[in-house]
């Protein structure tokens, strides 16, 4: 558990470090650097808490194979190219209501995501790419056609609303 006053996770942080298992809790993260977590095959989950970051970089998370699902934090707007490539074992995705975009391939490689719940009511920008057809997309009620006229609609085989 990483604890304490505000801070910065640089680029490379935790690269390719098998060390990190388990789950972990970072609390006060101002910024999240690229690469920051390539590689960290033994994490199975992150939580954010009281973050300020607004971008997911390119490849923060990509390779971590065992992670099962990830939170968006609120004050995230970006998810950048390939944030989460070949994160093999990821599930579910929940992206946060504030997100504008979503970057090329930023699921590529995911071959066991099931889900991603997207909250924002407006469709985040994302990049011209087919999903794997076993992903369901979820949109928050009222929005299923919204999303559906969007690129977002191009992309998923299935997309559905929330019950919440």
């Amino acid at each position: 558990k990483i604890n304490g006053a505000s801070y910065n996770i640089p680029p490379y942080a935790f690269y390719d470090c098998k060390n990190l298992k388990g789950e972990l809790v970072l609390s006060g993260v101002k910024s999240l650097g690229k690469q920051a977590f390539l590689g960290c095959t033994n994490i199975s989950k992150i939580t954010f808490k009281d973050s300020q970051f607004t971008t997911i970089e390119n490849h923060t998370f990509a390779y971590c194979k065992k992670l099962i699902s990830f939170e968006v934090p609120i004050s995230v707007k970006t998810i950048g190219t390939d944030a989460f490539d070949s994160c093999s074992a990821l599930e579910t995705i929940l992206i946060s209501e504030n997100v504008t975009s979503v970057g090329d391939r930023a699921f590529i490689g995911c071959d066991n995501l099931k889900a991603i719940k997207c909250y924002p009511i407006t469709p985040p920008k994302i990049e011209s790419r087919k999903y794997n057809d076993n992903t369901i997309l979820y949109v928050p009620k009222g929005y299923l056609e919204v999303y559906e006229k969007s690129q977002w609609g191009l992309n998923f085989k299935t997309i559905k609303e929330m019950e919440e």
